[in-house]
């Protein structure tokens, strides 16, 4: 009895590391990668008893290996329409797995829900109808397969506005096979040249190279669509508009006539600020009129019709914006600032402001507060302004007016608390600016992008959201009765159990010249105060961003992998400071992991870093500026900003590294005029200087960064340092859209690599 009691007392008091995570808890990698993710919004049927929303199955992915046909893009690949009932809370996969599936919107009498899908070998316009629970292919006609843009009924339900493939135009992947076959069946013939020639010198405006979101000219030029009305009767389409690249696009009230937005790429004498044209045409004449033309639109998306037609509203955006409110006459008759100068910047980069029923007056929000603004009278006044910092307004089934719960007499708003990491849906009164809570949690309600996405989606007295926490993944919930009832419409990822999971907290500390900084961190699924934990620092860019995310990225670098194996996980939020990013990540990173450390939480023997992209930069940057760090993970990090400069260098000419070096990362020019700048702020030149084992994930189709990760393994073989080189035949510089087994694969290695560093060697 005595030594079982002993046996007791010593397994107590013995360090963690001796007894790991059971096995049983550890989250499974099948079970991350077989999650499905909802994909180009929810749509709830406007007699809001059924929910349409896309999820995708990325088991399914392929990367580059897909069919040059005219079918989903690859964002689509593995999607399927789904549907939930709200009563029965009864959930089907409607589309089910045959083909690619995606953006489902309902017709207005709730009887007909149209989507896309390349299930019969291209990607067509396909409707469900409800009655006789049959799925028909509409047209012949092929559109063109890429996530923007979901189908769009006219008010009269007879056609459906779609985004065409253009005729007589190859997609660039067509193109390329197309020159590699005519050049492999008539090598030597004339006609199977397949030369392209780049001349010298550089355009003049580097907007010709590419653009800061990376979105260059060639990669835009594969945007390029026709919009077409497609006779729900017949099947005939008719373009009304040709060779365009649109992001928003909203028919009018009246059914008469389509806007749109035309995308423009940023130009680096204007600080990459985006611009977009706003397009008007008339389905009745095909005529078209640019209604404005250069708008600071970040996203060339937001924009809202008003309730009568004969307005269009929106606010611009980006870094060279002011967030000022703009109103449009559809007639093309003018345009008009609304209360100049007296409302904070009201910029968004994808909501656009909304009007009320009777197009009085527009809500938008600024500074995190809600203001009501009128085209009238020219007024401006702030309704509404909360500690939790309002973020977003919920608009109704038609993305252009206020959803209120009573009326017109409030509306629901999004708002966050920065300091606790909470969000949720509060009720604004309109008279009185009175705000009360409807539905807080600690979770992630996706904000703008979200909404992009319409994963909220208001119908009559119902709105449907999707939400998720770090430790619980995205699921739908209903909220029913003014908000004031909210539930969950089913699970679509059973298989995920949140009570396993390590919980999120927030991380204060400052740094050596006084500043305050914040992360976040993942306590370990066992964790005891007391005891310290094998520690991984996963880096990025702005972690609180990703709050309340799943595992905080959800799929291939999820870190309650680690999390529910008995590690903490450290998210710094880092900045990236312009013209010195290498310093800036130290100088930010390493107080931050003294601080867990100091906590009592880190045990400062066994401490990993890991990050993607550029978080596999900011990992190349810390592992040549500390020795504290026991294993690194590099996955398809660059290192090497002079090598990088002037790659990839597409078809078209365009490249991705000198936005990348001059834009992102703050250099002073080219590499002849800040050599040392350059060199100061590439890890690759400090390689000798390496003392933590890496490990080096790279996909062989990533246009920018394989040539970077072979730079760094050679170098680092070269010095005798211990380094792994994963490289990973036909995927991209995204995992997420790798194949399962790659993803498997490169997980189990990422595990193993901390564990015999970390975990074993205390």
């Amino acid at each position: 009895m005595r030594q079982v009691i002993f046996l007791c007392i010593a397994l107590l008091v013995m360090p963690s590391h001796v007894f790991p995570q059971s096995i049983s808890t550890a989250l499974r990698l099948e079970d991350v990668y077989s999650m499905l993710h909802l994909k180009t919004g929810i749509d709830v049927s406007p007699d809001g008893e059924i929910v349409a929303f896309t999820l995708e199955d990325r088991r399914k992915k392929n990367g580059p290996k897909q069919s040059t046909r005219a079918v989903a893009s690859g964002e689509m690949v593995g999607c399927d329409v789904w549907i939930t009932d709200t009563k029965l809370r009864v959930s089907r996969n409607l589309t089910r797995g045959r083909g690619n599936s995606w953006g489902a919107v309902w017709s207005p009498n709730s009887q007909q829900l149209a989507f896309y899908s390349d299930r019969a070998g291209e990607a067509h316009l396909w409707v469900w109808e409800r009655t006789t629970n049959q799925l028909r292919q509409v047209s012949n006609v092929v559109i063109a397969a890429y996530s923007y843009g979901n189908p769009l009924w006219t008010p009269d339900q007879k056609q459906i506005l779609v985004r065409l493939r253009p005729e007589k135009m190859l997609l660039a992947s067509e193109r390329i096979e197309a020159g590699r076959l005519r050049s492999e069946s008539n090598p030597t013939g004339k006609s199977g040249v397949t030369v392209r020639l780049y001349r010298s010198p550089l355009p003049a405006r580097l907007d010709d190279l590419a653009s800061k979101r990376g979105e260059t000219a060639g990669q835009l030029g594969i945007l390029r669509s026709d919009l077409g009305l497609i006779d729900l009767a017949t099947g005939r389409a008719q373009r009304i508009a040709r060779g365009i690249i649109p992001r928003w696009t909203r028919i009018s009230p009246d059914g008469a006539r389509v806007a749109f937005t035309v995308m423009k790429p940023g130009r680096p004498e204007t600080g990459w600020q985006g611009y977009a044209d706003l397009v008007l045409v008339e389905f009745a004449t095909r005529s078209t009129r640019t209604i404005v033309t250069d708008i600071m639109h970040q996203a060339g998306a937001g924009i809202s019709w008003s309730p009568n037609g004969q307005a269009l509203a929106y606010t611009s955006s980006g870094p060279e914006a002011g967030g000022q409110l703009f109103v449009a006459a559809s007639d093309g008759s003018g345009i008009r600032e609304i209360a100049a100068g007296k409302h904070p910047s009201l910029s968004h980069s994808y909501l656009p402001p909304l009007w009320d029923r009777a197009g009085r007056y527009l809500y938008a929000v600024g500074d995190g507060a809600l203001w009501r603004l009128s085209p009238t009278d020219n007024s401006a006044g702030e309704i509404a302004k909360i500690p939790q910092r309002i973020s977003d307004i919920v608009p109704d089934a038609s993305r252009n007016l206020i959803w209120s719960t009573r009326g017109e007499e409030s509306v629901v708003v999004i708002a966050r608390n920065d300091e606790h990491l909470q969000s949720g849906f509060y009720k604004v009164e309109l008279k009185t600016g009175g705000v009360s809570p409807l539905f807080v949690d600690n979770q992630d309600l996706g904000g703008s992008a979200a909404i992009l996405k319409m994963d909220v989606a208001a119908q009559r007295d119902r709105l449907v959201f999707a939400t998720g926490s770090a430790h619980r993944s995205e699921e739908l919930f209903l909220a029913e009765d003014g908000c004031r009832k909210v539930s969950q419409l089913g699970r679509v990822n059973s298989q995920i159990d949140p009570k396993i999971m390590g919980l999120q907290r927030v991380i204060d500390w400052i740094d050596a010249g006084g500043k305050r900084h914040r992360g976040l961190m993942l306590l370990p699924s066992n964790y005891r105060k007391g005891i310290r934990y094998p520690l991984i620092v996963w880096v990025y860019a702005e972690s609180m961003n990703y709050a309340n995310t799943f595992g905080f990225w959800g799929d291939f670098f999820n870190m309650q992998f680690f999390a529910t194996r008995g590690y903490a996980v450290f998210f710094p939020h880092v900045p990236i400071r312009k013209g010195e990013p290498m310093k800036g990540v130290a100088e930010i990173v390493l107080p931050g992991i003294d601080r867990v450390v100091e906590l009592g939480i880190a045990d400062e023997n066994r401490i990993g870093v890991m990050g993607h992209s550029y978080g596999g930069y900011v990992t190349l940057s810390l592992i040549v500026q500390s020795t504290r760090f026991k294993a690194a993970v590099d996955s398809a990090g660059p290192g090497n900003m002079f090598s990088i400069y002037g790659i990839p260098l597409n078809e078209d000419g365009t490249t991705f590294g000198i936005p990348w070096t001059e834009g992102q990362e703050g250099m002073k020019g080219s590499p002849w005029e800040s050599r040392e700048q350059y060199v100061r702020n590439s890890p690759w030149f400090f390689l000798d200087r390496v003392e933590t084992p890496l490990l080096i994930l790279q996909g062989t189709e990533d246009p920018c960064c394989v040539a970077q990760s072979d730079e760094i393994f050679v170098g680092l073989r070269r010095l005798g340092k211990r380094v792994e080189y994963a490289k990973y035949h036909g995927e991209q510089h995204s995992p997420f859209v790798w194949s399962y087994a790659n993803k498997i694969d490169a997980a189990q290695r990422m595990i193993q690599w901390f564990e015999v560093h970390l975990k074993l060697n205390p």
